[in-house]
C-alpha cells in the first residue's frame, strides 16, 4: 500500500462463540468482579449475598458479562437495585473497547472492526471482544495490559459519582 496506507493483514471474518485464552482472561478484567468488590465493600453479608447472585445471573455462558444483560435495567433506575450502578459502570465500554481494537486502522475496516468488537461485547463479555481483536489484527500491538488499566479506571471513574444515599436508596427501592 502507499505513504499513508497500512499493509497489516486483517482477518474480519465473522466469529462464532469465542473461547477466551489464559492470556486475555489474566489481563481483561472482568467487571462483574470489579463491581461486587466496589458494592459488597463494607455492607452486610446478607445484602452482599444478594449482589453476588443478582449479578451471576448475569453472566452468560462463558463466565463474562454480555452487556445485553444490562439492556432492561436504567442508570439510576432504583427498582434494579445496585444493579442500575453496574449498568452505569460500563457506559463508556463500547467507545473504550472500539477504540483500543481498531486503534491504527482506517475507513471501512476501522468500522467494521469496531461493529464486531461491540456486538461481541453486547453478546459474549469484554473477554471475547478482545480475543477477536487479537485474532483479527495478528500484526497488531493491541497491548491488552493497557486495556485492562483502561476498563478499570474507567469504571472507577463511572461509579465515582455514587453518592451513599443512592446506594441505600437502591437497596430499599431493589424489587427482587
Amino acid at each position: 500500500m502507499g505513504i499513508f496506507g497500512s499493509n497489516e493483514e486483517l482477518n474480519l471474518s465473522e466469529p462464532g462463540v469465542l473461547v477466551i485464552p489464559t492470556l486475555v482472561s489474566d489481563c481483561v478484567p472482568d467487571v462483574c468482579s470489579e463491581f461486587i468488590s466496589w458494592a459488597t465493600g463494607g455492607i452486610d453479608e446478607r445484602a452482599a449475598q444478594q449482589v453476588v447472585a443478582a449479578v451471576e445471573k448475569l453472566k452468560g455462558s462463558n463466565g463474562w458479562l454480555p452487556l445485553d444483560s444490562l439492556r432492561e435495567i436504567g442508570i439510576m433506575d432504583f427498582k434494579n437495585g445496585p444493579l442500575t450502578f453496574l449498568k452505569g459502570m460500563t457506559v463508556g465500554d463500547y467507545p473504550l473497547m472500539g477504540v483500543w481494537a481498531s486503534y491504527g486502522t482506517r475507513g471501512k475496516d476501522q468500522r467494521q472492526i469496531r461493529t464486531t468488537v461491540e456486538r461481541l461485547l453486547r453478546t459474549q463479555g469484554h473477554a471475547a471482544a478482545a480475543t477477536w481483536a487479537l485474532i483479527a489484527r495478528p500484526n497488531a500491538r493491541l497491548d491488552l495490559d493497557f486495556l485492562g488499566s483502561q476498563l478499570r479506571e474507567s469504571w472507577h471513574s463511572n461509579v465515582s459519582y455514587v453518592r451513599n444515599k443512592d446506594f441505600v436508596k437502591s437497596f430499599t427501592k431493589w424489587k427482587i
